[in-house]
């Protein structure tokens, strides 16, 4: 008779080792602090990792989907800088006449 039991306990084992290390690769957003799926249909929930300044090299983890909220967020701030500066500017030349 063969005995199984120790291939068993090893198969377990191997088992609970890929499920700890899979764990491990389990990333939080750095901004809204959920899990990133990599798997996921919708790619804004997929990770994204970028330098950050003073990390020297470190990457935060990030789901694309804040990463696009964030930029087009900037993009309207930034529109709306340049309309307030184009009419300063606008101002300004009429003050001078």
């Amino acid at each position: 008779m063969i005995d199984t039991t120790k291939d068993g306990e090893d198969t377990r084992q191997k088992a609970s080792e890929e499920q700890a290390q899979f764990a491990c690769n389990v990333r939080l957003c750095y901004l809204c602090k959920k899990e990133t799926i990599s798997l996921s249909a919708d790619p804004s929930w997929w990770p994204l990792e970028l330098e950050y300044v003073g990390g020297n090299g470190k990457k935060r983890t990030y789901h694309r989907g804040c990463v696009s909220r964030l930029i087009a967020a900037a993009k309207v701030t930034q529109e709306k800088i340049d309309t307030f500066t184009s009419t300063l500017t606008l101002l300004n030349t009429l003050m001078m006449f």
